[in-house]
């Protein structure tokens, strides 16, 4: 983990890349999370690759969910 991460729960083998923000967020096994993006209140499952610069976000009561092996 090379990034920010707040109020979240990262499984293991997930990389949080350089400048990455990850606040309030399930990430699961095997996802990436590549430089500059940021995530908030997302739940990821197994595999999921987000892309350099991406940003994504949900709320509380109506997380943003990203399927298995997705790549966004």
């Amino acid at each position: 983990i090379e990034g920010i991460v707040r109020r979240s729960i990262i499984f293991r083998d997930v990389k949080v890349e350089r400048d990455a923000v990850v606040d309030n967020c399930i990430v699961m096994q095997g996802s990436v999370i590549c430089e500059k993006a940021a995530l908030g209140a997302v739940i990821m499952d197994k595999d999921v690759v987000i892309r350099e610069g991406r940003s994504l976000a949900g709320c509380e009561s109506y997380p943003v969910f990203i399927s298995k092996g997705s790549v966004v």
